[in-house]
């Protein structure tokens, strides 16, 4: 594999989140809300294996969202391919054609070697101890250049100054303000 994939590349291509559980262990959102076999209430522990377990796990999908389309482009190129194939045999027909299956490398490579997954950003976000200001939800590093942190539950980006100390309203603020203001004209 020349490039490194990230888990979290396949994840999204397959319309999939992940939420870190209080547990530090990780599961998996259903973007589309199909939850298959109950996949949703899995846990996984977030370790070397995760990318393996993962991907074992989501192979219906991967098969559906993925590799169906692959399979339909190697038969419009009279490769005979099945849904049912291997990923290696697959992968050998796909590179007949490297301009029809440019990007696509990678990705069937990382489905052979799970363990060859790159889960460093899970991994990052895993320390985030941080919570969301306005739900106390887990936060995640912002994919966003500008923002520090990212909420999923409120689907909001956050500066690292938001997410700071304590959250109080605005009422509170201004009676916090007001009080301050008062005790400085005494």
């Amino acid at each position: 594999m020349k490039n490194r994939i990230k888990l979290t590349e396949i994840l999204e291509a397959i319309e999939f989140d992940y939420v870190i559980n209080n547990d530090n262990t990780l599961s998996l959102h259903d973007q589309l809300g199909a939850n298959l076999g109950n996949i949703e209430q899995d846990s996984f522990l977030i370790d070397a294996n995760l990318a393996t377990l993962i991907i074992d796990r989501i192979e219906t999908y991967i098969k559906d969202y993925y590799v169906s389309d692959i399979v339909e482009t190697l038969n419009i190129c009279y490769e005979n391919a099945s849904i049912t194939d291997s990923y290696e045999k697959l992968l050998v027909k796909m590179q007949k054609y490297p301009d029809k299956f440019q990007g696509s490398f990678e990705f069937m490579e990382a489905l052979i070697n799970p363990e060859l997954c790159d889960i460093s950003d899970i991994i990052a976000n895993l320390s985030i101890s941080k919570k969301c200001p306005r739900c106390n939800g887990r936060l995640y590093k912002s994919s966003k250049e500008d923002f520090a942190y990212y909420c999923p539950a409120c689907d909001e980006d956050f500066y690292s100054f938001e997410v700071i100390g304590v959250v109080i309203c605005t009422n509170e603020l201004m009676s916090r303000t007001k009080q301050t203001n008062i005790w400085k004209n005494t």
